[in-house]
């Protein structure tokens, strides 16, 4: 439990040794978690993750090897980028759990690797207003319906952002006037 009046959790917080935490309460004053702040390198039992509106920031790293946990709600927080390998995952899922991510209607930018590995997602409402998504940002997940926001008109070449993915469905909107040389 974090307590009001925290703005910034930082880089050196420690948070990857505590890898049996299940909830964590970010208070409505937080506006940034810094890179590798819930790096947890053997996996970690968190459940949940809840960021409230006043979060502008998100650092690389910042929650790796999720592997119970069913809810990433970023919805409320005013970011406008996930950043490189900010959920991306080495670890495999526990008792079978399906993630569910929601983002705000401010994100404009899905980074690199942002969310690579992480098995137990399903799928991912790729909201209109998201210019950019880098490459290998869904890599290994389980995405299996890909539908492209009109805002989403070009992609970088050689791009593979849902490789080792079972995409059996794929809309790439109206939006998009230039295709990557390769989509898997």
């Amino acid at each position: 439990y974090f307590n009001e009046g925290l703005k910034t959790i930082t880089t050196a917080a420690g948070f990857c040794y505590l890898s049996n935490i299940k909830f964590i309460h970010f208070p409505n004053t937080l506006e940034s978690i810094q890179a590798n702040a819930f790096d947890f390198w053997n996996g970690c039992s968190l459940e949940k993750i809840i960021l409230p509106s006043s979060l502008t920031s998100l650092g690389q790293h910042c929650f790796q090897n999720l592997t119970k946990c069913s809810l990433i709600d970023l919805s409320r927080a005013n970011i406008t980028e996930i950043p490189d390998y900010c959920f991306r995952s080495y670890k495999a899922p526990e008792d079978g759990t399906t993630t569910i991510v929601k983002v705000p209607a401010s994100l404009t930018t899905i980074g690199y690797q942002a969310f690579q590995g992480m098995k137990s997602i399903y799928e991912f409402e790729f909201q209109e207003g998201i210019t950019q998504i880098g490459d290998h940002s869904f890599e290994n997940t389980s995405i299996q319906s890909v539908v492209w926001p009109k805002s989403l008109t070009t992609h970088k070449d050689y791009s593979c952002v849902f490789t080792g993915c079972p995409v059996s469905y794929f809309d790439m909107g109206d939006g998009l006037q230039t295709l990557p040389a390769r989509m898997s």
